[in-house]
């Protein structure tokens, strides 16, 4: 009772034992799974960043070329006045464009509002053929203040400084042209990318500056193929996802920019049914789970099954010794009366009755050492250190030592052995001692477990002689057949064990015959008992 209850106990702490193991698995691919997702996010916003990258310089570029080519077109005429020359300001654009690449264009806009400015505006005053310079507008005449103020205040804000510079030959006379005044806006910032001396960069920024007031740089994205060129480009990296401009589903991925600027805020598309995906994404994950729990249920399986053996084998050993006591104590018992009643009882002179106890005594004792020799043999069996040695057997001869070993046994039983007769005259190949003990254990225990017979026949078929032991006992059920030749294994009813016994002779006699290249099985027999069926090679002629 205690024994099951530690099984029990055992076998519990197994199944919460693989109850944890599961959860921590299942517990390790969720969140493997919503780091996948949370990659998969990442890189789908790596892709559709790049691409409006892409798309926003390519646009940038064509406003810039437009802009300075409708630019060079409104200049020509004034470039031929004797004010600062307006080619030299075109290349330098163009010098500031060939320095720019893509890496440049998002810092531009980034800090499209901490760009220095220079703007130069040239307000010309028809006079009779005469230029005429002013340090600053006070200094014009009314008519002239009024023109230098009204481009003043169209260019002015509230976050801007004007400084009118001044010639360095203001207040001389020049004949020929137009009176020139010069504007220069400066706009002052603090940003640390515009005031850094980047060679080019910096120089470039400044030149671009009043170019950049009128891009409109969003609505000059192409939005219809830009989403062509993302769907193609996740198609083409992550198989099976598909991009959509409207949600389809509350676990939709969406892309857009987190770090929306000028260029392109507020553009959200999204990807549904990524989920076959991220499972693609963890084989490798689920395969080792799979792999590992199993492992665990093999392993808590075998050791249950090791527990549950060595109980039983823990149950068999105490049977058997416990039927050990038995056999040895009965036979020491019996032989001891019979030789004490020579000393208590006059029957010296009774030569019927002396033999009879004489024959009692050595009975005993035969079956006394017939126990031993079962157990040394079994033990030797185990160990691999017994040796057979074999000889010609005849088969008359072998069946009459066994019959008469057990002949007493039989007729203190009230049982009845049938042979059939003839025994085939023949020889065959074996041990003959440990033949006659083999074959001697099947005897013994149809003994033990018959009602009334024993029924023992042999016939020959073929190259193989067969030897049948009958009884008409309980008989033994199909699914104990096979463990009946287990060691110390005995077949246990309601009532316990009916017969005593050490659960040897049965697994000895299987071993011998097995190792005589024969085959024993067990059958139901005619009478509804047990069936041995012994089947062993004859000799060669």
């Amino acid at each position: 009772m205690q024994n099951n209850n530690r099984l029990t106990f055992i076998s519990v702490l197994m199944v919460l034992t693989l109850l944890v193991v599961t959860l921590f698995l299942g517990i390790w691919l969720k969140s493997s799974y919503r780091q996948e997702k949370e990659y998969l996010g990442k890189d789908l916003k790596t892709q559709y960043n790049d691409l409006v990258q892409q798309y926003a310089t390519e646009h940038l570029k064509k406003q810039i070329k437009a802009y300075i080519e409708q630019n060079s077109q409104n200049k020509a005429a004034v470039a031929k006045e004797k004010s600062r020359p307006l080619i030299p300001e075109i290349t330098k654009i163009q010098q500031a464009l060939q320095q720019l690449n893509e890496q440049h264009l998002p810092k531009l806009i980034d800090h499209a509002d901490s760009i220095t400015i220079k703007q130069e505006y040239t307000v010309l005053q028809q006079d009779s053929g005469q230029i005429q310079y002013y340090s600053s507008i006070e200094e014009a005449p009314d008519s002239i203040q009024k023109i230098l103020r009204d481009q003043v205040s169209a260019l002015s804000s509230p976050n801007r400084n004007y400084t009118l510079i001044s010639d360095q030959h203001a207040g001389k006379q020049k004949t020929g042209n137009p009176k020139p005044v010069t504007v220069r806006q400066t706009i002052h910032t603090n940003s640390a990318l515009a005031q850094k001396d980047t060679t080019g960069l910096h120089q470039a920024l400044s030149e671009m500056g009043n170019i950049m007031e009128d891009l409109n740089l969003l609505n000059g994205i192409d939005s219809v193929n830009l989403y062509k060129d993302l769907v193609k480009n996740i198609a083409l990296r992550f198989k099976g996802l598909r991009v959509f401009k409207t949600p389809k589903d509350s676990n939709d991925l969406i892309i857009k920019d987190d770090n929306a600027n000028v260029l392109f805020p507020g553009i959200v598309y999204y990807v549904s049914h990524y989920e076959p995906y991220l499972r693609t994404r963890l084989h490798t994950q689920f395969a080792f789970s799979i792999f590992l729990l199993l492992l665990c249920a093999a392993t808590l399986f075998v050791s249950y099954r090791t527990l549950v053996t060595q109980q039983r084998l823990t149950i068999q050993k105490n049977d058997f010794i416990s039927n050990t006591t038995h056999e040895l104590k009965t036979p020491i018992t019996t032989a001891q009366l019979a030789l004490e009643a020579f000393n208590h009882f006059d029957i010296k002179e009774n030569i019927a009755q002396t033999k009879e106890y004489i024959t009692i005594a050595s009975d005993e004792l035969k079956r006394l050492e017939s126990f031993v020799l079962d157990v040394l043999n079994q033990l030797h069996l185990d160990q691999g250190i017994i040796r057979f040695h074999k000889t010609s057997i005849r088969l008359g001869h072998l069946i009459d030592q066994v019959i008469g070993r057990y002949q007493s046994s039989i007729s203190l039983q009230n049982k009845q052995l049938i042979i059939d007769q003839p025994i085939p005259e023949l020889e065959l190949s074996g041990d003959r001692i440990h033949l006659e003990n083999a074959i001697g254990n099947i005897v013994d225990n149809a003994i033990k477990y018959g009602d009334q017979y024993i029924h023992l026949r042999a016939y020959v078929a073929g190259n193989m002689l067969t030897i049948i032991i009958d009884d008409d006992g309980m008989g033994i059920a199909a699914k104990e057949r096979k463990k009946v030749f287990e060691k110390f294994y005995r077949i246990q009813t309601d009532k316990g064990h009916l017969v005593k016994g050490h659960g040897l002779g049965l697994s000895y006699a299987q071993k011998v015959i097995t190792a005589h290249k024969g085959h024993i099985s067990i059958a139901d027999a005619p009478d509804g008992g047990a069936s041995f069926i012994i089947t062993l090679p004859l000799n060669k002629t």
